[in-house]
């Protein structure tokens, strides 16, 4: 199996899938359909048409994005993090925070409206890229010469509005170390290194056993998501990785491994950096960011992958998942009750927000509103020589008619006979639907 598509149940991420593999792939499975002869039958329905499995799950079970309906544990951590000495000086108590509370008190309707930050960046940015109108004191084209909107907000506020709230979801995925972000990523991770580790050299039987959940060999794996997803991503990274920042529409995560070749005069030193002679490079919206992983050599694009997996595999463990997400004050935070915690989650499941990105660990065309993707791709080879220099070259993919063909499966009954399947059957463990 050369192709992995996961993607939660929402239409949009679905859609943000299917045109990304359309644009890639498309000529290719047209190419396919008429090699397999594919012919209609019946009510406009086809034979031997190929067909993508897609891997997804309920919407409210998922964990494409932090999802505390899936685990109550983090509605926990996120509200230690707002009561933090550090988040109530800067987000509650500090002269912008007042600013910001005056703001929607006197303009918003109340200060319980644009109160959640997820929401309050979702809508206007949504408002901005939609086209329509925002609220007259952030439209800086209307109220911009407004003195009596200068006199009590100050000027550039629009702006200033997007940083407060995305600084505040921030904190909150970068407290204590990532904690928020790592317990959310715990499966998602799992499912990536699923993928990832099936490349490297360890033994297979060992691994297997310390990891039930591998994947046979894929070429290419993309996982449709959210904005929220790439900001957990690489908040679990560490805090060189992820700066705080809203990932922007059309935004992509990379992530690709390379097979590394020595030449007989290679340096030793360099050698040394690479032991299990599998690399990987990490972009975030096309930069390399490699370097700013604990671990991985400052200046260069590609780590070895035992750093990777050093340190993501602490908090990757599925099998302890569960008990990890179970909350640990059942009475509540600030007194209330377990209920009253469950209660938040309300508008803090994944999905809540209105602009989703994409989140691809390979590289591609992303979908502005809606999706985020997460890919990898397995490079081979990459070869060093006696040099301290790398060239970084991905190889191409195969221009093979048949590199995607896979052995046909019976998960969709209507494919026909003579159709063809691509991308990875269910797991057994029913955890994807197809």
């Amino acid at each position: 199996p050369r192709l992995y598509l996961r993607s939660d149940d929402d239409e949009r991420t679905l859609m943000s899938g299917m045109i990304l593999l359309e644009g890639m792939y498309g000529s290719l499975m047209k190419d396919h359909e008429a090699h397999y002869k594919a012919e209609e039958v019946g009510d406009g329905d086809r034979i031997g048409v190929p067909v993508i499995a897609v891997h997804t799950a309920d919407r409210d079970k998922d964990i494409l994005a932090p999802n505390s309906l899936a685990c109550p544990r983090l509605v926990e951590l996120e509200m230690e993090a707002i009561g933090s000495p550090g988040y109530q000086e800067k987000f509650v108590r500090s002269e912008e925070a007042v600013v910001m509370k005056n703001l929607s008190r006197e303009q918003f309707g109340g200060l319980g409206r644009m109160q959640d930050a997820d929401e309050a960046v979702d809508c206007v940015m949504t408002t901005v890229c939609e086209d329509k109108t925002l609220p007259y004191a952030l439209d800086e084209e209307q109220s911009g010469d407004d003195q009596d909107i200068l006199d009590k907000y100050g000027q550039n506020l629009f702006q200033r509005f997007v940083d407060f709230n995305v600084g505040r979801v921030a904190y909150v995925y970068n407290y204590k170390g990532g904690a928020f972000s790592k317990l959310s990523t715990n499966p998602l991770w799992n499912d990536i290194l699923a993928g990832l580790l099936v490349h490297t050299n360890a033994d297979e039987y060992e691994m297997r056993r310390a990891w039930p959940d591998l994947r046979p060999k894929s070429k290419f794996a993309l996982y449709s998501a959210h904005d929220t997803t790439i900001m957990s991503l690489l908040a679990s990274l560490g805090p060189n990785v992820y700066g705080g920042d809203w990932p922007p529409y059309a935004s992509m995560v990379n992530i690709e491994l390379y097979d590394i070749e020595w030449t007989a005069n290679a340096d030793v030193d360099i050698r040394d950096l690479y032991p299990t002679n599998i690399g990987f490079r990490l972009l975030y919206n096309g930069q390399p960011i490699t370097d700013h992983i604990s671990g991985c050599s400052k200046g260069e694009e590609i780590c070895d992958i035992d750093l990777l997996v050093l340190h993501v595999y602490p908090f990757a463990n599925v099998t302890e998942w569960a008990d990890q997400c179970k909350l640990q004050n059942p009475i509540g935070i600030g007194g209330g009750t377990n209920d009253d915690i469950l209660d938040h989650t309300k508008g803090h499941h994944a999905g809540s927000g209105g602009s989703k990105v994409v989140l691809i660990l390979m590289g591609g065309l992303l979908c502005a509103v809606c999706g985020a993707f997460v890919t990898f791709l397995y490079m081979s080879k990459f070869v060093v020589s006696g040099q301290k220099q790398h060239p970084h070259h991905p190889i191409p993919f195969s221009n093979d008619e048949h590199s995607l063909e896979l052995t046909k499966t019976q998960m969709n009954d209507s494919v026909g006979p003579d159709g063809k399947i691509y991308g990875l059957p269910a797991q057994q463990e029913g955890r994807d639907i197809i």
